[in-house]
């Protein structure tokens, strides 16, 4: 046989007992054999088997029985061919249609449990699968959870394997994202890359292969016998295209369990955020998020609000369940400084998560009041702690207490509280303002109406000190008009000199009076609107005013173009505003000094700007030098007279006028003030 394999040809022995000495002994000299011819099974250049024929009569086979072997040996291979290639094609039928079963029923449900029972059932169909498991890798917490395993047709729940050097053969899967294909256990135990973990009945022969979603590793699917090679190549290639099968069903299984999750949890937001946000009443929202937070956990939840000036946390909600209790009452009051719980939340305005809290360093080194809220809750294993963010500062804290960990992930549990309690948080920020609000707007509304009032007032008081004062002051007037006329004898020089004084008094008293009632009066639908030229009435000021300007040796220089277009406006009000912006580049321009006059038109708009080389204005008055009986220097002492009347009058009636009025001033060099009135359509 060897001479056939190694040669490629064919071999004729022509007496087996002259060139084997074994045919001459037990158990081949029973068969007598004396002439023996091999024929090789060749297709192309490819040895798949051998034809051995053999004979009791020594050189009995010739060259011509080597012929016809040969002939029949092309025929067996092409036919052993054919037929291997045809049960390779059934075989792979089977496992396509095994395959196409398994998607089929994998992909027939998005429950987790229900994709992993379903797989367990199709692969049980297929091969020996004494025990048989899916693990899923929780990359965060880097342990390897089992939801599935069967052992003899049982259903068992391991604990989660950690991934590390010391997780057995299925940890090893995971880290190296590596397939193992046992035939026997026993035979390559010494040759294994890790030591093997038992798992269920005794193993001989086993297949691990890891579960692959979007490049990651999501976990492993394993199927094991008690009886040696009992998987065959085809069986790995089955469970290969499975284990493909399976990641995708998982990956998408464990997707809707997270969308449904998190999509009831949006809506449970949604719902508490409702009922928090669309509350403007305390009381209302802190129960909006206990319900919220016990409809999630079923644990015991309190609510804490913190009182930052006083250092301490008043208890402002709790539910417990019926086989817990809350040893403080609602309002109770704790300083933060002695619960260290409160303190690390508070500080780093992150939650707090003990999931067993005999285990936790918080347990070994409480403050004396955490030792004994902690003897009084001998029921409770984990406590989350989650800061109430508005603004950044933490406005409370809520507690939950329960007898079991939170649930799987964690993170996510964490996550929802948070956001909840921040919305919480948000709300009752919004309701405190909204209370403070109201608060100032009933002292605002009162101080409204007492300004109402006090402006009522004002203006009766100037309408009857005007209506007082305007009698006798023409009276005066025209005593000393006919003084001054000589009308009642003749006057002395010093005594004409005396008497003009007083009149020039007089007429500034009634100007006075005359801009305090003016105030009254500028409201636009007290207006005699026409079209005007801004041109001529700046012109009217400049000539109505121009001979105090000489007194003063100030020298008008006008730059106002005529064809300017109109403006609607009350030519005697306009005229009124001018007086006193013309009137005010006299008194505050120096000795000599000169004040020019420009006018444009611009955008739909007639421009008119006075200004002067006077003392300026400084920086910090300039935006309320048109207050009502604001001056610059308000001192007794001051330098120039007046009430601040004047420019909060040129600024009513501008205002009054839908136009504007503005200035710019550098203190020591002069300011210019511009009025600006809107076009008269035509």
């Amino acid at each position: 046989n060897q001479e056939v394999i190694r040669r490629r040809e064919t071999f004729i022995v022509e007496d087996v007992l002259d060139r084997y000495s074994r045919f001459d002994e037990p158990p081949h000299k029973a068969a007598g054999i004396r002439a023996w011819m091999g024929v090789p099974l060749l297709l192309g250049d490819r040895l798949i088997g051998m034809l051995s024929l053999d004979k009791r009569q020594p050189g009995f086979y010739t060259a011509e029985h080597a012929r016809l072997a040969e002939a029949f040996a092309v025929q067996a291979a092409v036919a052993i061919e054919n037929a291997r290639l045809y049960d390779e094609a059934q075989r792979h039928v089977e496992e396509l249609t095994a395959l196409r079963n398994i998607d089929l029923a994998i992909t027939s449900t998005l429950k987790l449990d229900e994709v992993l029972q379903i797989v367990y059932e199709q692969v049980a169909d297929l091969m020996d699968t004494a025990t048989f498991y899916i693990g899923l890798y929780d990359k965060k917490q880097r342990v390897l959870r089992f939801p599935f395993l069967m052992d003899n047709g049982v259903r068992l729940y391991p604990a989660p394997l950690p991934i590390n050097g010391h997780s057995g053969l299925s940890g090893w899967v995971v880290r190296t994202r590596r397939p193992l294909w046992i035939g026997d256990l026993e035979q390559e135990q010494d040759t294994l890359p890790v030591k093997v973990i038992p798992v269920g009945v005794p193993t001989r022969s086993l297949m691990i292969w890891p579960l692959i979603a979007k490049d990651e590793v999501i976990g492993v699917i394993s199927v094991q016998s008690a009886e040696p090679h009992a998987f065959d190549e085809g069986h790995r290639r089955m469970f290969a295209g499975i284990a493909g099968q399976v990641a995708i069903a998982v990956e998408n299984a464990r997707l809707f369990e997270e969308m449904t999750r998190y999509a009831h949890g949006l809506r449970a937001l949604a719902r508490a955020s409702g009922k928090m946000i669309g509350s403007l009443n305390k009381k209302d929202i802190i129960a909006g998020l206990l319900e919220a937070l016990v409809e999630r956990f079923q644990a015991q939840c309190s609510i804490l609000l913190i009182d930052e000036e006083e250092g301490s946390a008043t208890l402002e909600a709790v539910w417990s369940p019926d086989d817990m209790s809350y040893p403080f009452p609602v309002g109770h009051r704790v300083q933060i400084i002695q619960v260290s719980a409160l303190r690390e939340v508070i500080e780093t305005r992150r939650p707090l998560y003990i999931p067993d809290i005999r285990r936790s360093q918080w347990w070994k080194t409480p403050s004396a009041p955490e030792r004994y809220v902690s003897l009084l809750f001998d029921s409770i294993t984990s406590v989350l702690l989650v800061p109430m963010l508005s603004q950044e500062r933490v406005a409370g804290i809520v507690s939950i207490r329960s007898a079991k960990p939170l649930p799987e992930p964690v993170e996510e549990q964490m996550d929802w509280v948070q956001t909840l309690v921040n919305q919480a948080a948000t709300a009752l920020a919004s309701a405190h303002l909204y209370h403070t609000l109201e608060e100032k707007t009933a002292e605002l509304s009162a101080a409204y109406e007492e300004l109402k009032e006090l402006s009522r007032l004002r203006t009766e008081l100037v309408q009857n000190v005007g209506h007082e004062l305007r009698t006798p002051l023409s009276l005066i007037e025209g005593y000393v008009e006919l003084l001054l006329a000589g009308d009642l004898g003749r006057l002395s020089p010093p005594q004409k000199s005396a008497l003009e004084v007083v009149y020039q008094r007089t007429e500034s008293l009634k100007r006075l009076i005359y801009n305090l009632t003016m105030l009254q009066h500028v409201p636009r639908e007290s207006l005699v609107l026409k079209p005007v030229s801004l041109v001529n009435v700046a012109r009217h000021a400049i000539r109505e005013l121009d001979s105090r300007a000489q007194r003063a040796n100030i020298t008008f220089y006008a730059e106002m173009p005529a064809g300017l277009p109109l403006v609607l406006g009350d030519r005697e009000r306009l005229e009124l505003a001018f007086s006193h912006l013309v009137e005010n580049a006299i008194k505050f321009s120096p000795d000599g000094g000169i004040v020019t006059f420009s006018a444009w038109a611009e955008k739909g708009s007639v421009y008119v700007s006075i200004s002067d080389q006077g003392i300026g204005i400084p920086p910090e008055h300039i935006g309320r030098i048109f207050e009502r009986f604001y001056q610059v220097d308000g001192s007794a002492s001051r330098r120039f007279g007046g009430m601040g009347v004047g420019l909060a009058l040129v600024w009513e009636i501008v205002e009054a006028h839908d136009g504007t009025v503005s200035v710019e001033s550098e203190e020591g060099k002069g300011s210019t003030f511009t009025v600006a009135l809107p076009q008269c359509e035509r």
